[in-house]
């Protein structure tokens, strides 16, 4: 997989749906750096899991499961676009 390809980001859900998240938390959050941002609802998502067994259960994981997503994900998108 081309490094240029991989997209991630790593955060804190403060709250869901309508909820209001904890000042305090928010706070606390924006005073060490983080920023605040409201995702939109997920319509479509693609998920994976694979049995962690060790460190390298990782490297395996990413070599095995990037490429199939990738493929289904250009398929899936292929579908969708012809219809």
């Amino acid at each position: 997989m081309n490094p240029s390809e991989l997209r991630y980001c790593v955060g804190v859900i403060l709250s869901e749906g309508g909820s209001e998240p904890d000042n305090a938390h928010l706070s606390t959050f924006l005073e060490h750096g983080f920023k605040e941002l409201v995702l939109p609802a997920v319509d479509h998502a693609v998920l994976t899991t694979f049995p962690f067994n060790n460190t390298v259960s990782i490297f395996i994981g990413v070599a095995r499961v990037y490429p199939k997503l990738a493929e289904y994900i250009k398929v899936i998108f292929q579908i969708v676009n012809c219809l």
